[in-house]
């Protein structure tokens, strides 16, 4: 019990005060904690190439590009795909010109990437358009792609190459070793030219600007135009650089990283940059050049900075990639502070932040030199459950009682000990000096008294396993029943009595079925509940069915949890997060990353004036003084269509060859236009939707086939082929956040085979009536002749019946995914419900699990009772599994004779085990006469690792079962 009602605490079932906001968090200004930002970091095994990277950028759909030392790297934020030069060099430079085209550089070579009409890219080079010839063809390496609205230069080693975009003559400028560094404003071309300083590029010359000297012998990483000037990122601070000259800008701005070895520097789109070193350190500064945000990445240097469409900031290291989600209002408090064990509450309290967590009470300050300090201490042995701050003291509810921590003592004082502790603390909202404590067998009242808390009184809680409780009213506490309907408790707060209690079920509305419980939370001064599936509303005397927002927002209602808080109301369950501004206004669903989100528990504003939320990584904290920049809009694209011709041999059936569409269907087809596709050709689609959220996910419908949408699956449409006629494909996705992108639907026309034309019809009927006419003048001399070939016709025709019956019988048997004789999957299923798991469990990061069971002495069995009996008993285990499982998360399937098989994704190895001596114990309990052996194995699936080795090592271990002594369980080894 204790256990369960600590995981009510951490997922959020508890109501709470809100304090009231003080001034806002901003990010970096002392007092405040400023997090960092929602970062998702990838590695070499996720895109299949070398960790180093020289260059980032995104193309005009919204891709990442990466310049990688084995290629081109482009990620549409689900896949990633590696396009090798036919150099097999690096890519120094990418850059997407005016005209959209990607332009990169190499190592002797530059040139620009082409769709190759398969959803892929074909690198074409530039060095004939550019009228290099001979020896000028090696020109080593090419540093910089610095697209201006009229053309693209290249700087190579030696030289500087412009392209125009309209095919004007290519012009190449020598350069001299001195020239350290290019920057484009519009058409005007600067550079830092070592011992001049920074200059601009006419004609081949390089002309001093004013005040050029000042970087005669300093880098300068990175310049940014400016209305009337220009903002210089010099390896010392930011300097100004206009017709007058150019001057450092004072302040802390440049401060911070001076010294750092400031490397490269991007500008975002609230106008804020930021800075990457060779330290391996960004500096955020806001358009006013105030330092915002210092992080740390790691050891590595910072080799290039970009974007993405969606308030990613890019990160290449020397090792790895990372996406930083900023601009963002919303950042992490967690392990980047030396926050340890899973967070279960948080107050603001005495100018810093107090955690209780699965290791205890926590302090996070922000200290005088700008760092987040945590300090663990030793107060609890095991857990800390909750917290409430009031004015003077912190209140903390422990696994084994109550601590009161007064401001500046050194030690917290016991104020309870009782055995299973207190989980949850609810200051009243009706008494300030009242605070209810919950613990397993009782509510405790604890009040202040002359400056004291005390246990005031007590009452037993009868049983009930509590999910949530609220305080409706002064003296009024409902509460949520993990076994049953939801209770109000009314008490007398002045004389400390309980006046009532009452179950609310059946007579009171709640007509549901209570199996899974009830939930409680208030939304507008009115109590909701939620039993069996279904929302409730209290009216004043019962309950009345809800089944409005945010109850139908939400895919998991029974763990709803709301919070009214000074910056709205917030609905959440462990993986969706909704926000309503202000009372009666709209629900607007919250897209934080899953990778560092999800898991929502704890939901309230501090004292400090920040919004948190706890999650299974940490907190989750909004700063709204932060920019919120819009989203660019998800759209559902084609990346490659292709088709399928059925051809008939003789000897071999069908044969099945693949064959391209016209280059023509790519891009997907403008409204208006629809695809032809040739009689008896499949089509292949395959969809794409550009969003740095994980997990793309697709369902589509085909008008003239099917008005029923399948399910949220990949990316990839099959449509056999189908009779002559006009089709439309409609095509929706979504992120796995569930954040949707605007659907696709494309028109296609299914040409008629040469037959079915209307020329070839006439044909036919001119060639009947003539063989008509024939037949009429020769019927007598040809009679016998007739009824032989009539004969021979016949058989002929039978015969192909015959193959053709028998050809459509095996493909029926082959589409069959019920097992005939228990009537459970049968093994195709298995092999296709492995590949989705595998690929769902990679892509999560989950486990993945399996049972190889077998009936024990069943040749035996068969002899001593016969073939109908086994059959029978066969059956019955297939049932008495069957009901053991779980049949929306979990795959039964016969895999052969007397073996079955049960998929388990998300379980590991330890609990798959715990499940297989579960199931072996109740088959060998039950009256069927017969025992199970199993052989159990799990792990983690990656890309690289062969899908079908689970199935065999599960085989491998149910042999060692047997031979062990069968009715046992044996778990694979590796």
């Amino acid at each position: 019990m204790h256990t369960l009602l600590c995981l009510l605490i951490w997922l959020g079932w508890f109501g709470g005060a809100c304090a009231s906001p003080a001034a806002p968090l901003v990010s970096g200004l002392p007092g405040g904690l400023a997090g960092v930002p929602m970062t998702r970091q990838f590695s070499a095994e996720d895109f299949g190439a070398s960790p180093q990277h020289l260059a980032l950028s995104t193309d005009a759909d919204g891709r990442l590009l990466v310049g990688n030392v084995d290629g081109l790297l482009r990620f549409d934020g689900e896949t990633w795909r590696l396009f090798e030069l036919p150099t097999r060099s690096a890519v120094r430079s990418i850059a997407v010109g005016a005209d959209r085209r990607l332009y990169i550089g190499s190592y002797d070579t530059f040139g620009w990437m082409e769709p190759d009409g398969d959803g892929g890219l074909v690198y074409r080079d530039l060095l004939d358009a550019a009228g290099l010839r001979g020896e000028a063809r090696r020109v080593g390496v090419v540093w910089d792609v610095l697209p201006a609205p009229s053309g693209v230069y290249f700087r190579s080693d030696h030289a500087l190459h412009f392209l125009p975009y309209r095919g004007e003559r290519a012009r190449t400028w020598p350069l001299p070793a001195e020239v350290r560094g290019f920057f484009v404003d519009g058409d005007v071309l600067f550079a830092r030219v070592e011992g001049q300083g920074f200059s601009r590029f006419v004609e081949g010359r390089f002309v001093p600007e004013p005040g050029a000297d000042v970087f005669a012998h300093r880098g300068l990483p990175e310049v940014f135009p400016r209305r009337d000037w220009r903002l210089l990122l010099g390896v010392d601070g930011f300097y100004r650089a206009d017709r007058n000259g150019i001057t450092l800008i004072m302040g802390d701005g440049g401060a911070a990283f001076a010294g750092t070895g400031a490397y490269t520097a991007v500008e975002l789109d609230d106008g804020s940059l930021v800075v990457g070193t060779h330290s391996g350190e960004l500096f955020r500064y806001d358009s006013d050049l105030k330092l915002r945000l210092r992080m740390r990445l790691g050891s590595y240097g910072v080799q290039a900075l970009g974007t993405d469409g969606e308030d990613g900031l890019w990160v290449a290291t020397e090792v790895g990639l990372h996406r930083l989600s900023v601009p963002s209002p919303w950042s992490v408090i967690g392990s980047a502070q030396g926050v340890k064990g899973r967070i279960f509450d948080f107050e603001w309290f005495d100018g810093a932040l107090w955690l209780a967590t699965s290791r205890g009470v926590a302090r996070l300050q922000h200290d005088a030199a700008g760092n987040d300090r945590y300090e663990a201490k030793d107060w609890v042995t095991y857990e800390a459950n909750s917290l409430v701050a009031t004015t003077r003291d912190l209140l903390v509810g422990h696994r084994d009682g109550l601590l009161v921590y007064r401001r500046g003592a050194a030690r917290p004082i016991p104020l309870l000990t009782i055995d299973g502790g207190v989980y949850a603390l609810l200051q009243s909202q009706h008494d300030p000096g009242l605070v209810f404590a919950f613990s397993e067998p009782a509510l405790y009242l604890l009040r202040e008294i002359d400056g004291h808390w005390v246990v005031w009184r007590q009452f037993p809680t009868d049983g009930i396993s509590t999910w949530g409780v609220e305080e409706s009213a002064r003296g009024e506490l409902w509460f949520g029943d993990t076994r049953g309907y939801p209770q109000r408790w009314r008490l007398d707060l002045d004389a400390g009595t309980l006046l009532d209690k009452a179950v609310f079920g059946r007579a009171e509305g709640l007509a549901a079925d209570v199996a899974e419980g009830s939930n409680i939370y208030l939304l507008d001064g009115r109590v909701h509940t939620v039993v069996g599936g279904q929302g409730y509303r209290f009216d004043g005397r019962r309950f009345v069915p809800d089944a409005g927002a945010p109850f139908s927002l939400v895919d998991r209602p029974k763990e709803l949890t709301v919070r009214e808080t000074p910056m709205g109301a917030y609905a959440y369950t462990a993986r969706q997060l909704w926000h309503r501004a202000r009372r009666n206004g709209p629900w607007t669903q919250i897209h934080l990353s899953p990778d560092t989100a999800g898991g929502y528990g704890m939901l309230r504003v501090n004292a400090d004036g920040a919004l948190r939320i706890s999650t299974w990584k940490g907190l989750v904290q909004y700063d709204p003084t932060e920019h919120t920049s819009v989203r660019q809009p998800l759209r559902v694209g084609i990346e490659s269509i292709s088709a399928r011709r059925a051809r008939t041999a003789p000897a071999s059936g069908v044969a099945v060859a693949a064959e391209p569409l016209p280059s023509a269907s790519l891009p997907v087809p403008r409204s208006g236009q629809v695809l032809d596709v040739a009689a008896g050709n499949s089509l292949n689609l395959r969809f794409s939707m550009v969003s740095m959220e994980s997990g793309a996910q697709f369902r589509y419908r085909v008008h003239g086939v099917s008005s029923d949408w399948s399910s949220w699956n990949n990316a990839v449409l099959v449509v056999r082929p189908l009779p002559a006629g006009l089709y439309r494909v409609e095509v929706e996705g979504r992120t796995r956040a569930g954040r949707e992108a605007e659907p696709l639907t494309l028109a296609f026309r299914v040409l008629p085979f040469w037959y079915e034309t209307w020329w070839a019809r006439l044909l036919g009927l001119l060639a009947v009536a003539l063989a008509g006419t024939a037949l009429v003048f020769a019927l007598i001399r040809l009679r016998t002749r007739q009824y032989l070939a009539t004969n021979r016709e016949l058989e002929q025709r039978i015969a192909e019946r015959t193959f053709a019956l028998e050809d459509a019988n095996r493909q029926l048997t082959e589409l069959a995914t019920e097992d005939p004789l228990t009537g459970i999957a049968n093994r195709r299923v298995l092999e296709t419900g492995l590949r989705r798991e595998w690929n769902r469990c990679v892509a999560n990061g989950q486990p993945l699990s399996a049972l190889m069971i077998d009936v024990d002495h069943f040749k035996k069995f068969n002899d001593d009772h016969g073939h109908l009996e086994g059959d029978h008993t066969l059956r019955q285990v297939a049932e008495l599994l069957h009901a053991h499982h779980d049949e929306e998360r979990e795959l039964l399937a016969r895999y052969g004779g007397e073996e079955f098989s049960l998929l388990l994704p998300g379980v590991d190895v330890e609990q798959a085990r715990q499940r297989a001596e579960a199931l072996r114990a109740t088959v060998a309990a039950s009256p069927l006469g017969v025992t199970v052996s199993v052989g159990v194995a799990g792990f983690v699936p990656t890309r690289n690792a062969e899908r079908d080795g689970l199935l065999r090592r599960a085989d491998g271990a149910l042999y060692r079962a047997k031979r062990g002594g069968r009715n046992r369980v044996e778990v694979d080894g590796d």
